[in-house]
């Protein structure tokens, strides 16, 4: 592994475009890093700029930006972290990767599945590290629960079933995030792309057909849905998001095989403190502690500029997430069940 904390270490300057909420965290990562400096940040809304800046006093003094396009006029820039709303990420990853810049995509990467062919693609000429911030690659449960699978522990699949909470109508009600114009979308588009890239994730085989139904709660975009999806094989399963919730955050995952049962899920009253995992083959109920931890996605994707790591977190995540979304999406709105 590379020391990262060696004084001849290779810098990553990176840019930050999108300076809203969840901005802070991924500055307080790449702050956090020895290898990467942060130089610059573009975003249309001073008080965004302002606020991030409060968060993260370390962010004062760099040149701030509009837009993208000054700040890679005016920026000598390595790799950019892209955190704006959905539909502004194609434009802004393209003339990134066009520049020969690394990127680190919020999700969902784009909201139409031709953008995220297009783009990885580019990355592919450009010879750069294009990535999703699927986090849930990097959580120490869903980690376990993966090598369950791929190791035979829990025998043949039979069944899924995902189903995430959140407040997220009363949360969102007058941001971009209710304007389908520069969301794509809602609470699927949102928090459910990260149920729907772990769906992917866990199960690793191709979705054959998708049937749903989504209610939009007396607002512009899906605030509920429900998804029954059929995979190669004929495995299926359930995908349940309720946007209308009165609690925080509610995350429930349970992957049923012929050999055993795996749970993930968290408290409902104590959402961020990870999820807790649960595990029963025969009549033994394994609940394993004190897993070990993993790199955030942040952290990754610098490994993965150095050269230091494999990407977790590929833009083919990202690919398969835009067709299985959009599959939702037409088969809600159609009453048709959509073979893919």
């Amino acid at each position: 592994m590379i020391n990262y904390q060696e004084a001849h270490v290779k810098q990553i300057r990176v840019g930050l475009i999108g300076c809203g909420g969840v901005m802070a965290g991924h500055a307080q990562n790449l702050l956090a890093r020895a290898d990467a400096t942060i130089v610059g940040l573009a975003d249309p809304s001073a008080p965004a700029v302002a606020r991030l800046i409060a968060h993260q006093p370390a962010l004062a003094g760099l040149p701030v930006f509009q837009g993208y396009a000054e700040l890679f006029e005016a920026v000598a820039l390595d790799a950019v972290l892209v955190a704006t709303p959905h539909t502004l990420h194609a434009a802004e990853v393209g003339a990134a990767l066009e520049r020969g810049m690394h990127v680190l995509c919020e999700k969902p990467l784009v909201c139409d599945p031709a953008q995220a062919r297009q783009l990885i693609a580019l990355a592919e000429a450009r010879d750069r590290v294009l990535m999703v911030s699927y986090q849930r690659h990097c959580d120490p449960g869903y980690h376990y629960i993966k090598q369950l699978i791929t190791s035979g522990a829990l025998g043949e699949l039979r069944s899924l079933g995902l189903r995430l909470g959140q407040n997220w109508r009363q949360m969102t009600e007058g941001s971009w995030r209710q304007d389908p114009a520069r969301s794509g979308g809602g609470m699927l588009m949102d928090s459910g792309s990260h149920m729907v890239d772990i769906l992917l994730w866990l199960v690793d085989r191709p979705v054959t057909r998708v049937a749903a139904l989504a209610g939009q709660a007396g607002t512009p975009v899906d605030i509920t849905s429900t998804a029954l999806i059929e995979f190669a094989g004929g495995l299926q399963a359930n995908l349940q998001l309720l946007g209308d919730m009165p609690a925080t955050w509610f995350e429930d995952v349970l992957i049923v095989g012929a050999e055993g049962v795996a749970r993930y899920h968290t408290d409902a009253q104590h959402p961020w403190a990870g999820g807790a995992v649960e595990h029963w083959r025969g009549n033994e109920l394994v609940r394993p502690l004190n897993l070990p931890a993993l790199p955030n996605p942040d952290a990754h994707w610098l490994d993965v500029i150095a050269g230091a790591a494999p990407s977790v977190l590929p833009a083919t995540l990202g690919l398969q997430v835009a067709i299985v979304t959009d599959a939702i999406y037409r088969a809600a709105q159609s009453g048709q069940v959509v073979v893919l």
